[in-house]
């Protein structure tokens, strides 16, 4: 399984619905799921939700990327971990707001498939950062390849066809198919919720505001 589609199944596991019948056993019987032949996305958030957005800043290609709708937008934010010490590198919790795009979604042996798909998943930087892979025990055998894009310092982890970009107070996630998919999909981001939290509006292909103070090095603190 591609490790995009694990992130795609983790990132919607509270998020979206898929409708499924039931057929109900008889006596003797056991009961067997039945999978639609369509499946139904339903994030728990909104474009619109997001362009009011006020926490830090958020970017995604609009409603559509490579052919693909935006099918779901998804919002998690979970309670601060108090076994992670407060001056440990790893998220202390998970804080994103998620635009998935995809196309020629079905079921198969793992749950779903898709045709086509590639989410951008917008962190705060003082919770995710460059410095959140700092140390062997903390990263693994992950070894982000630092990278300029749009202007601003990033991070390409090729293996898992995942690229993050610094930018202002965000740290902006993307998983793609492919590397030129992922790059392009780079090339797309705009604003969403620009002058919320002071971030200026960029259109496709502009260069993005550079990191904010301490966000490199995991000092920026995270807004009340």
């Amino acid at each position: 399984m591609s490790s995009l589609r694990w992130v795609l199944v983790g990132a919607l596991a509270s998020a979206f619905v898929i409708l499924m019948a039931v057929v109900l056993a008889r006596p003797g019987q056991t009961a067997e799921l039945q999978r639609p032949d369509k499946v139904v996305f339903k994030g728990n958030f909104s474009y619109g939700k997001a362009a009011a957005f006020d926490r830090y800043g958020l970017y995604a290609p609009g409603p559509s990327f490579g052919g693909m709708p935006l099918v779901a937008v998804t919002r998690r934010l979970d309670a601060a971990n108090p076994r992670i010490p407060a001056n440990a590198a790893v998220p202390k919790r998970a804080d994103w707001v998620n635009f998935i795009y995809a196309s020629g979604c079905a079921y198969d042996e793992f749950g779903i498939d898709c045709d086509n798909m590639a989410q951008v998943q917008v962190w705060p930087a003082c919770e995710r950062n460059l410095h959140s892979y700092e140390g062997a025990s903390l990263a693994g055998d992950i070894h982000p390849e630092p990278v300029t894009v749009r202007g601003v310092p990033s991070a390409f982890f090729k293996d898992d066809t995942m690229l993050e970009i610094y930018s202002g107070d965000s740290t902006i996630v993307l998983f793609a198919r492919s590397e030129e998919q992922l790059f392009t999909l780079a090339d797309e981001l705009l604003s969403v919720n620009a002058g919320k939290v002071g971030n200026p509006s960029v259109e496709r292909k502009a260069a993005l505001p550079p990191p904010a103070q301490g966000a490199m090095t995991g000092t920026l603190e995270c807004r009340a």
